[in-house]
């Protein structure tokens, strides 16, 4: 067995990514957006700020990413009555649609992913991917420092 970790690794990201964006498609949905319907749904996050404060990503992307779905419908921006430079969100019925959707989907894709396993590779694929964030977020520190 080779061990070339970081590869596999990124190869089933890819493969995962795809397939997930395969399952979201029949909703209208792009593979970032159902993070942001959950956010919005039960994190309470009303505002960009909030979600940035969540999500690990740039504002510009974020901004984009909200521009596209209000255009698309599945929520809406409106200027906080404390302050107007800051824009509340929410979501109108069709992104409470799409956000049960895709917690449908994803919940599907669990347990798809869950019984390709025992209890203990689980267990184990849990610490793998741990100890994977907890260096990469070290590596991304000692970085900034």
């Amino acid at each position: 067995m080779k061990h070339n970790f970081f590869r596999q690794f990124g190869r089933t990201y890819r493969l995962a990514h795809r397939y997930l964006g395969n399952q979201l498609d029949p909703y209208g949905l792009s593979k970032g957006q159902p993070r942001i319907l959950r956010l919005l749904v039960s994190h309470n996050c009303k505002t960009q700020k909030d979600l940035l404060q969540k999500m690990d990503i740039r504002p510009a992307t974020l901004t984009r990413m909200l521009q596209r779905m209000e255009k698309n419908g599945l929520l809406i921006r409106t200027p906080s009555p404390q302050d107007q430079r800051i824009l509340e969100i929410q979501l109108t019925e069709l992104g409470r649609e799409a956000q049960d959707a895709s917690a449908r989907v994803f919940h599907k894709m669990d347990q798809e992913f869950s019984n390709l396993m025992t209890t203990e590779e689980k267990e184990t694929l849990e610490r793998v991917f741990t100890k994977f964030c907890q260096h990469l977020q070290e590596k991304e520190k000692g970085e900034k420092e």
